[in-house]
Formats: C-alpha cells, structure tokens, sequence
C-alpha cells in the first residue's frame, strides 16, 4: 500500500518522463474515453467541465489521448440497450442462475435464498433498463421452489401474475401443480383490476412494467394488485421513477367471538366500478439504478456496468472509472482484451471530488506497462454508486450525435494500429485518478476500426492491494 500527499502527487506529475512515462507522437497514444464521475450532485455541467480538464491534461502529457462524449458514443452505437441490461440486471441474473442450477438439482431451500437475493438486486436496475423478464423469472421459480418444500407459494406466484398478467409457466418445465397453483393466483388477481394513470410534467414517454403506455398523461388499465415498476424517459437521459404497489382490497372482517353472522340473499350482480389510481412522477437527473447496500453489492454493480461497457464498445481496450464511496475517492481501469480490472486507487476528497480526479492523474498513467497492458491487477472492483453518474447514465439513455474519433476536434489524425487503450471506471480500483467517469480506449487505422479481442501480449500479473493518498 502506497501513501502519497497532495504535493507528491503533483509533483509526480513533473517527475512522469523521468520514470519512462515519456511524450509519444499522437498518433501513437492510446484513446482514453471520458464518460463522467460517480458522485452525486455533480450535475451534466460540472461533469462536462471535468471532461475538459481532462482532455486537455491527457493531450499534455503525450502518453494518452482523451475522446468526448459523442466519440465514445460512435463505439457503441445500437448496442446501449444491450450494455444496459447487460450492466445493470448482470448482478441479479446471476443470482438468479445459480438459483436455478440449486433447483434444477433438487435443492430448492438453498435456490430460495438465492431467489430472493436475485429479486432484490433485479429491482435496483430500474429505471437504467425497464425489462421485467428476470424479476418475473425469479418470482416464479420463488414460488415453485417453495412449493418443493411444502410451502404455499401463493405469495411469490401473485408476484409473477402482477408483473405480467399474460405470461404462464412451461409446462415441459414446471410440474402441474406449479402450473394450476400459478393460475389459480392469476384469476384470483384478476377479479381486482385498478386502472392507473401516470402524470408528469411533460408528455414524455412512460413505460409500466416493460411496457410502453404512451406519453404522459399515460394510462396504465387492468393493472393487479402486487409490486409494478414505473419509468419515465425526459430530455438528455433524464429519468423518473416509481415503485408502485397496489394493495387488494381489504376482505371483510370475520365474526366476533366465532359466531356466523346470517348473510342475506345477494341481489343480482352489477358491475362493480374498477379502481382509479393517479400517481405524479418526477423526472430527475440522468441516473441508471439504485446502488446496493453494501460495499460488496456496489462493487458487483460497477464490474457488471463497466464490464459490459469495455466488451460492448468496438476497438475499446480500456475503460476508465471512478466515483465516491464513503470519504474516498475510487478509481480504476478495465481491460476489455483481458477481461481484467487494474489495481485500485483510494484518494480522500471533500466536498466534490473532480479537482482530486485532476491532481491524481498523472498515477493513473503510471498504471499502463510500455507494452500497452495493465502492470498489476486485481480480483476487486471499486464501490461505485451506479446511480449517481449522470454523465454516464445520459451517453447510454439518450446518446449523442456520434462523432468519429479521428474527427473529434483534436487535431491529432489518425491512429496507428495497436496503441493503448485506456479507461477509468468510477469507485475504487485502478484508475488511480479519473475522477469519475467511465473511460473507454478505442483505436482505428487509416482503413477504419479493428476491434481487438483475445490476450495482448504481456499478461500482467494478478495482484492485490490498494494505493492511499492523503491530503
């Protein structure tokens, strides 16, 4: 563990060429892409500032190349739904997975708990995606499950009918009883219709539980009672969401003292009125989910998010991450090529972390070998707040006019094949200094992009460990 002060760190920036950390001709340099810091209440103009600072700093240091928003953008161009499903339900499914194998296998006690962790981490990627497919999966293998143990699984099949009143388990893989107990909960709940309508400031698009409902005012029929998740999508990536839980009526009470009341001869049926509901939703900074609650939860998050962004993004080798946690800044890099995150680095900040992002820098570049590869690695990703990165959640909800990175403004022309990639990934592990945002390399030569895949040469050594500085 390495301890630096704020002057060490600035004075290292002086000391880079004397370490072999030498200018490089420009096209050369590996691209860094520059997509924003994990703090919240840093808002799309701060961010954007920050994303300056640092273009013009890497340029400086002729080691590396910074690419904006809209380059970053052309990388990923008609694949941001895929890296956010991929990103942000990647923790749950995998939760999910491996309670199927557990049920699959005849253990279905050890499959509930794991079902319930999978629900839990499912409802946190709301609203960055708005798929219910796996939560509805997950419920459903919740309440087969329980009925493997002898248990009513009413509960957890209400659940599933609620999300998607029109899908049904398969009877090539479920037993009868889960399949009748399933739709016996459906006609339960379908006896208690509410109709909702969502009301927002503006007429932007409102989706209820994977489904599209129109512009708001939107209106939602025939929805049943249980947990439903409502999104609404604004201008930039800005988002709204609720979750909503509509309750069934309430049954009449029983008998005082266990006596049979006499009930009257019913009249004739008539239509009961179905049940109004009107809720306002607020549309908010761009964010993607809900953080998990524990250090262990939110690193799962940022390695799934950023993960799929670096494997996503073509000709990227690098992503650059690093947001807050608690009093300390995080930072690190992904390599795409080796599936592998960098060392992480830990900066106490106060107040707004982007100037320790700047001051640290100069490490962050240190973490890149000659040989274009991570010099050490780690089995750890930093502890990022998945929703507190608005620049990241805006380049993926409502992406920019993509700009090609040749033509991105910098003057430095193309690039030759093979230079690095680097990026930063918000949290605490590698980056050493990007502040916050996600930072994808991409390179290309004169006849167009290459993406690179498989192992680069000089596979770095897995290590553990994390560098400190104070101030």
């Amino acid at each position: 563990m390495l301890r630096l002060c704020r002057g060490c760190i600035l004075g290292a920036s002086l000391l880079l060429p004397v370490f072999g950390v030498t200018p490089a001709l420009a096209a050369d340099v590996p691209d860094v892409a520059i997509v924003g810091l994990h703090q919240a209440g840093l808002d799309l103009d701060r961010q954007e500032e920050l994303t300056r600072q640092l273009l013009i700093l890497m340029k400086a240091s002729g080691k590396v190349r910074g690419l904006t928003a809209p380059q970053v953008a052309g990388t990923v161009t008609g694949r941001e739904k895929i890296v956010l499903e991929e990103g942000l339900l990647g923790p749950g499914r995998a939760k999910l997975k491996a309670a199927q194998d557990l049920y699959n296998q005849a253990q279905p006690d050890a499959a509930i708990s794991l079902l319930g962790e999978s629900v839990f981490q499912l409802e946190r990627a709301f609203p960055g995606t708005a798929s219910v497919e796996d939560l509805w999966t997950a419920h459903l293998y919740r309440g087969s499950a329980n009925l493997q143990l002898g248990v009513d699984g009413a509960e957890a099949f209400e659940a599933a009918v609620a999300l998607a009143p029109d899908r049904s388990p398969d009877p090539a893989k479920f037993p009868p009883d889960v399949v009748s107990e399933y739709d016996a909960a459906r006609e339960r709940l379908q006896s208690m219709p509410t109709h909702l309508t969502v009301n927002v400031t503006s007429a932007v698009p409102v989706v209820v539980d994977g489904v599209g409902r129109g512009a708001a005012p939107a209106r939602a029929e025939g929805l049943l009672p249980g947990v439903h998740h409502v999104v609404v999508a604004g201008y930039k990536g800005s988002r709204g969401y609720q979750r909503l839980v509509i309750k069934p009526p309430e049954a009449p009470a029983p008998p005082e003292d266990g006596l049979e009341e006499e009930v009257p001869t019913p009249a004739p049926a008539v239509p009961s009125e179905i049940p109004e509901l009107a809720i306002d939703v607020v549309l908010e900074e761009p964010f993607l989910g809900t953080p998990g609650a524990s250090r262990r939860e939110r690193s799962a998050q940022t390695a799934s998010l950023y993960r799929a962004l670096g494997t996503r993004a073509s000709d990227v080798e690098y992503v650059l991450l690093g947001g807050v946690d608690g009093e300390n800044l995080y930072l690190q890099l992904y390599h795409a090529p080796s599936d592998a995150f960098s060392r992480p680095v830990e900066v106490p900040y106060q107040e707004w972390a982007d100037d320790e992002v700047v001051a640290a820098v100069p490490l962050l570049l240190n973490l890149i070998g000659k040989d274009g590869t991570l010099v050490s690695t780690d089995d750890t990703t930093v502890p990022l707040d998945i929703g507190a990165n608005s620049a990241l959640a805006s380049l993926l909800l409502d992406p920019p006019t993509p700009v090609a990175i040749r033509d991105g403004g910098s003057g430095d022309g193309g690039k030759k094949r093979g230079g690095l990639i680097l990026g930063i990934v918000a949290g605490a592990a590698v980056v050493g200094l990007a502040g916050g945002g996600a930072y994808l390399a991409t390179r290309g030569d004169g006849g167009g992009s290459t993406t690179t895949t498989g192992t680069t040469t000089g596979t770095p050594v897995l290590s553990s460990g994390t560098i400190v500085v104070d101030f």
